[in-house]
């Protein structure tokens, strides 16, 4: 028989995660199990290491509860550790021998490491997922905030260019028209800029097009 149950850290229970050697009715019946020794091998309510963390061989008399339902005469139970915290355990049992052997009980701690390290690798491939996504959002704001803003500012910056060009048409002091054409080639360059980074923001959409 096999048993691989995970922490619900919601419930704060151990919830059957897969199983193989015994009925989905009876897996229903164990589907949750409290952080007692007596019931989940190698986890307690504190969640560290039981007598039985380091894999040894379990008999029905210490683990009875479990063992006992499904006739196992040797119980095997091994803490899954991911980053020095527990998060569940995978259980072997065996109903023809009383006791597993050395090697038997190396193979299941190899399969158990081997287990807590696709589960890390799974959660940090979820961690960067998220993170990637989180990124993406924060980009798609930046961009559409630079294109508001770019639009925003191109109306009164246009004004400005426009007010400017006809103020210099007017007959003016020599002083006076200099200021005006400083001014104008000030908006103008802001205008310029207000353009380029309107075309940054549609190069980030992929609505960017060239002619």
């Amino acid at each position: 028989a096999f048993f691989h149950y995970l922490v619900d850290q919601c419930q704060q229970r151990l919830r059957l995660h897969a199983y193989a050697g015994i009925s989905a009715e009876a897996a229903r019946q164990i589907e949750w199990l409290d952080y007692e020794p007596a019931t989940c091998g190698c986890l307690h309510r504190g969640r560290e290491p039981g007598p039985s963390a380091h894999g040894a061989t379990v008999t029905c008399g210490e683990r009875a509860e479990l063992a006992q339902c499904f006739g196992l005469r040797a119980y095997a139970c091994h803490p899954l550790s991911t980053q020095g915290q527990i998060i569940g355990n995978l259980s072997f049992g065996s109903s023809r021998k009383p006791a597993f052997s050395e090697d038997e009980l190396t193979v299941m701690r190899l399969v158990t490491d081997q287990v807590a390290v696709a589960m890390q690798r799974v959660d940090l491939m979820e961690s960067l997922r998220e993170h990637a996504a989180e990124a993406q959002a924060a980009s798609v704001a930046k961009s559409q905030f630079l294109a508001n803003m770019s639009h925003e500012l191109r109306t009164p910056m246009n004004a400005v260019l426009g007010m400017t060009d006809l103020a210099l048409r007017e007959p003016l002091s020599p002083t006076v028209r200099e200021y005006l054409q400083t001014a104008r080639q000030s908006a103008g360059a802001l205008l310029e800029l207000l353009n380029q980074i309107l075309d940054f923001s549609r190069i980030e959409a992929g609505a960017f097009e060239l002619e």
